[in-house]
């Protein structure tokens, strides 16, 4: 299952326990520190689950910029999920060719 078939219901739920909880387990591993709410960059290079934005509206966090940006990111996302479906199914087995297709694809 992908992360975008995941109900919105618990990638919601998931997404505030990693805020709210955030003092609980940020010294757990040297990494944790990226979860913080003050370190999260909204304009990213992936696209948000609709689960998350939910939360980041509710805390005043989500502007129309940030939608508009995910909304970019979803289309591109789908464009490229379309291209590997097609390159996939005839792309050749030597790993160089496979990858100079791929970037042509």
């Amino acid at each position: 299952m992908t992360m975008a078939a995941t109900d919105a219901d618990v990638v919601y739920n998931m997404t505030k326990a990693m805020v709210e909880l955030f003092n609980e387990y940020k010294d757990g591993a040297p990494g944790n520190v990226g979860w913080d709410i003050k370190r999260q960059i909204f304009t990213w290079a992936i696209p948000f689950h609709d689960g998350s934005i939910k939360y980041f509206r509710e805390l005043k966090l989500w502007t129309d910029e940030h939608q508009k940006q995910n909304e970019a990111l979803v289309a591109r996302q789908k464009i490229m999920m379309d291209a590997w479906t097609a390159y996939k199914s005839k792309a050749p087995s030597d790993d160089k060719e496979f990858a100079q297709g791929w970037m042509k694809a």
